[in-house]
């Protein structure tokens, strides 16, 4: 059981570093307490909490280790991994701190190997938390994966203006402070679980060029996923299109959800598609809910709700579509005067939200 019995350091083959988590909050990385080795930060570097999911933590046990390594520390391959105290104990948590905003963490290429986060820890009966205060870097297209049920929780937010986050597996991300990415895919071609973003913080995703997916398939495979940014404090994409619960196949099923923020601003430079079958007899739905008191723009040249043999819903108070979009902000204020506690405001390409 993680935390009760003493461990005795091995090394690992290449460049693997295992972190066996005691109780306690001082672990250095540069001193390697609890590693395997003193990791260094390298291109094919691979850090591992927990050697497997048959490691139990100890009840109530409480980690913190800290990357006070200077620099960022490159890593090609993240593994959180154990199972939680069993039921009647009380939850662990593991924070993976960083000692200042120059270090963190910078996920990056080995090669032609892109990185990956494998999200694969079991939150047991009491429950099991890892919370990764540190910054991250998202170097290169880095993949989520995994089926773990802990608490995946990166507070310290990811920084990957140009780069893709893929989402896929049953589990879920969560993502805290202000977290900024090229483009976002949860659920393509597979069950992608869900990225949440945490009260008070909030998500950029898009330049202008790239996409924002939830639950597309476009293979023989069903495909689901559900991007939740509810209690977000804003949330904004720039994509060229944002999807939501698609297939261009036959019996095939394609389920998207996305939950809005307080505030939301939309633009989709291509389209806005919110459940489409291109193919016969498949099981399509899309889901897009606003919170009470929130307001929402979307600027987009096409706006599609449930297109050909699909199913798709815009849980709201009031939908104002003003074609010449001279005042979106105008149409959204309109709206709420008259009672709504939720608007969305359609509006094409280009128009401002201040508008």
């Amino acid at each position: 059981m993680l935390g009760l019995v003493p461990w005795a350091p091995a090394p690992l083959h290449g460049a693997q570093y295992l972190y066996t988590p005691g109780n306690g909050t001082t672990d250095l990385w540069s001193v390697g307490t609890n590693w395997s080795l003193p990791p260094v930060g390298a291109a094919d570097a691979r850090l591992t909490f927990v050697g497997t999911n048959t490691d139990v933590f100890a009840d109530g046990l409480t980690n913190l280790n800290t990357d006070d390594l200077a620099g960022p520390f490159a890593l090609n391959i993240l593994d959180l991994q154990g199972t939680g105290p069993a039921a009647g104990g009380s939850a662990a948590t593991v924070t993976i701190a960083a000692s200042g905003a120059a270090t963190g963490l910078n996920l990056v290429s080995n090669g032609a190997t892109t990185p990956v986060v494998n999200l694969n820890a079991l939150a047991g009966g009491a429950g099991l938390t890892y919370n990764v205060s540190a910054n991250v870097a998202l170097g290169a297209n880095t993949t989520f994966q995994g089926a773990g049920t802990a608490n995946f929780s990166f507070t310290g937010g990811l920084s990957g203006a140009g780069m893709t986050l893929t989402k896929s597996g049953t589990s879920t991300l969560r993502l805290g402070g202000s977290s900024t990415l090229g483009a976002l895919d949860i659920g393509i071609n597979l069950a992608g679980g869900g990225v949440t973003v945490l009260g008070g913080s909030s998500l950029v995703v898009g330049t202008g060029t790239q996409n924002l997916r939830v639950g597309i398939s476009g293979v023989a495979t069903a495909a689901s996923g559900t991007l939740d940014v509810s209690a977000a404090a804003s949330f904004t994409a720039n994509v060229a299109n944002f999807q939501i619960g698609s297939t261009g196949n036959n019996n095939v099923s394609a389920q998207g959800t996305v939950n809005l923020a307080a505030f939301n601003d939309i633009t989709a430079t291509a389209g806005f598609i919110a459940g489409n079958s291109g193919g016969a007899q498949n099981n399509v739905t899309s889901v897009i809910t606003t919170p009470a008191d929130s307001a929402t723009t979307i600027r987009t040249p096409s706006f599609i709700i449930g297109g050909s043999k699909s199913r798709a819903t815009l849980r709201r108070d009031c939908l104002c579509a003003d074609t010449g979009c001279a005042s979106a902000r105008a149409c959204v204020a309109a709206a709420r005067q008259r009672g709504a506690s939720a608007a969305v405001a359609l509006c094409p390409r280009g128009a401002s939200a201040d508008e």
